[in-house]
């Protein structure tokens, strides 16, 4: 099978990942629904790499990163906010801080793929002139 085949099978897997993750957090099982959302992208990630689609870490980042806010909005509104005896909510601390270190876990993978495809697209330009530069300098070498 072509890489590019694995990886339109990929993103069905994560199409159906944040499917159940919806379906999960509408129940109430906040948690199941991060382990969905949390499964989805482990095999969407690992099909990617291993399929060594090029170009595709831009998009590797911008997903993590929404996979950041939406795996840490699982996590504060599952152990984050209870609700108190007067009928309103209250925040746990513990529950905040966990949400905030997933989402800074997924921020930092999504930016480092990020850098890395702007310094792909560096490279690319520099290679070409690079080209542009030996090619123009064996045509004088050679008169």
């Amino acid at each position: 099978m072509k890489s590019n085949g694995r990886v339109f099978y990929s993103y069905i897997i994560l199409g159906i990942a944040l499917l159940a993750f919806a379906v999960a957090i509408v129940i109430g099982y906040f948690f199941v629904g991060l382990i969905c959302l949390l499964t989805g992208l482990i095999i969407w990630l690992s099909v990617v790499v291993i399929g060594d689609a090029d170009g595709h870490n831009g998009l590797i980042g911008v997903i993590m990163m929404i996979a950041g806010f939406v795996g840490g909005l699982a996590v504060f509104i599952g152990i984050g906010i209870r609700p108190n005896i007067f009928g309103g909510q209250e925040l746990r601390a513990e529950g905040v801080a966990l949400a905030l270190t997933v989402l800074l876990i997924f921020m930092a993978i999504g930016l480092g793929f990020l850098g890395i495809s702007n310094l792909e697209k560096k490279m690319a330009f520099f290679n070409k002139e690079l080209k542009k530069f030996y090619k123009l300098y064996m045509k004088e070498d050679n008169e």
